[in-house]
């Protein structure tokens, strides 16, 4: 993240990343064949807060 944001929780700066487990994939609503893209999470480090959330593989969400 870049540096000048910040927790609109507990105002930390310090932030990691990471994904959820088991099924929290995300799919595309018009396409039925895919294996959809995993979800990561921008957390912060001071208080747990989830900053955003995005998928890995965004280009699998194109409507062709």
């Amino acid at each position: 993240m870049k540096n000048e944001e910040y927790c609109p929780e507990c105002g930390g700066t310090n932030f990691g990343e990471g994904k959820s487990h088991g099924e929290a994939r995300v799919y595309p609503m018009k396409k039925i064949l895919t294996l959809g893209s995993d979800v990561t999470h921008v957390i912060c480090i001071k208080c747990g807060f989830i900053l955003k959330s995005f998928v890995k593989e965004p280009h699998k969400f194109e409507n062709k």
